[in-house]
């Protein structure tokens, strides 16, 4: 037992010591990236399912992770002092660190993760994805570590939006109790702060922080943080992922997509519970009246 936790450490050492040597490859040119969406929020929020499902598309390449890395690498880390240089080198990487790939943390391609592990029908469907198609949109799974990154440093990530127009923003919104629900049991609440307590109301509210402060900065940019519920993939919410990623409306990643995206209910909940989450909603929300309606329904849905 002693060993295991050992050998991921040295194992993680000579990764990011091969990256430094392979990952800013020069000769992957950079010109038909049109966007680099980054996911935001919490984790357990069915980010890597909808991730999974995004990399179907022929346009689209998902990276899986690989925060430890790239944090770790200011050359890439376009998210802190950013630069035009850090942006062009982070893109060099991803497009390196985008044909291997770890579980966990470490990352990588997102055909390494769970989801497709759980889903033969997905991986098989991932295969029979055209790979020589042109890749316009890189897609980077590392909600939590990202969002944490960028509401601690808020004058880097305005620097961004106002500097490069590729640079984007997803949120999934999974219903907020079951995602405070699944960061608890899997010990991830702690990434919201050292004192947080394994609550389930006192992570919800958490989780309705980072909201805030998406919706917030989506009032000055609109065109560059979306928003997604779990509960609205349609044929319209698609298009508009679409729009938002700038690929092309694909009718069999649309078939694809809404032929797999189905989410069973995750958890019970007292009436009080139910209730108190309502009022929240009420209270925290009134600004953003249609995200708080899509909430609301949200958590009604479920509830029924």
């Amino acid at each position: 037992m002693f060993l295991k936790p050992q050998l991921k450490k040295i194992s993680l050492f000579f990764l990011l010591i091969k990256d430094r040597l392979l990952g800013n490859n020069k000769s992957f040119d950079t010109k038909d990236i049109k966007s680099l969406v980054l996911f935001v929020g919490p984790y357990r929020n069915l980010t890597t399912y909808l991730a999974a499902n995004i990399a179907l598309h022929p346009q689209c390449q998902v990276l899986n992770h690989a925060g430890i890395r790239v944090f770790s690498w200011s050359k890439i880390n376009f998210l802190h002092n950013y630069t035009n240089e850090k942006f062009q080198n982070f893109l060099r990487y991803f497009n390196y660190a985008n044909k291997s790939g770890y579980r966990g943390i470490r990352g990588g391609n997102i055909i390494y993760s769970h989801a497709f592990e759980s889903n033969p029908e997905l991986k098989k469907l991932y295969h029979q994805t055209p790979q020589n198609s042109t890749k316009t949109c890189m897609v980077w799974k590392e909600s939590h570590v990202v969002t944490n990154h960028l509401m601690q440093h808020k004058k880097d990530l305005e620097k961004i939006l106002k500097e490069n127009i590729a640079v984007k923003f997803l949120f999934p919104v999974r219903h907020p109790l079951d995602c405070a629900t699944s960061n608890i049991k899997t010990k991830k609440f702690k990434l919201f702060s050292n004192n947080i307590n394994p609550d389930v109301k006192e992570v919800s509210k958490a989780i309705f922080n980072q909201y805030l402060f998406f919706l917030a900065l989506q009032k000055d940019y609109p065109t560059r943080i979306s928003f997604v519920f779990e509960n609205k993939i349609s044929a319209d919410s698609i298009k508009n992922l679409c729009e938002f990623f700038e690929i092309k409306k694909d009718s069999e990643w649309q078939r694809n997509m809404l032929g797999n995206y189905k989410i069973k209910p995750s958890y019970q909940y007292s009436e009080e519970t139910i209730a108190w989450c309502k009022a929240q909603i009420d209270n925290l929300f009134g600004a953003y009246p249609s995200f708080q309606t899509d909430l609301k329904n949200l958590i009604e849905k479920s509830a029924n």
